[in-house]
């Protein structure tokens, strides 16, 4: 079950919670590298991780040189973007575990 910071509000002004959304393990990896390493930007995520597909500088080496590190890497922005945008539809922000 997906863990959420806020709620929205239907059309007649009354607060309702975001569809739910089960969350894998990589997409709770992928929340709590945002939250501790990049605090909570997944901009600043997207742009380490691009960087580093393309050999230039880079805040954190997270995905290990193996022989499939760009697939790695490719396949992670794809779940980042997914999870961005359901974010963003549902005007909430995603935690890997709850937030008190």
């Amino acid at each position: 079950m997906s863990q959420r910071q806020s709620s929205s509000q239907d059309a007649s002004g009354s607060s309702s919670p975001p569809s739910p959304l089960e969350l894998s393990a990589e997409q709770r990896m992928l929340l709590d590298m945002r939250d501790t390493l990049y605090e909570g930007n997944w901009d600043d995520f997207i742009c380490d991780l691009e960087a580093r597909l393309q050999g230039q500088p880079h805040v954190f080496e997270i995905v290990p040189d193996t022989p499939h590190f760009a697939k790695t890497i490719r396949n992670h922005l794809r779940i980042i973007a997914d999870l961005k945008a359901w974010e963003q539809a549902h005007d909430t922000i995603l935690h890997a575990h709850p937030v008190g």
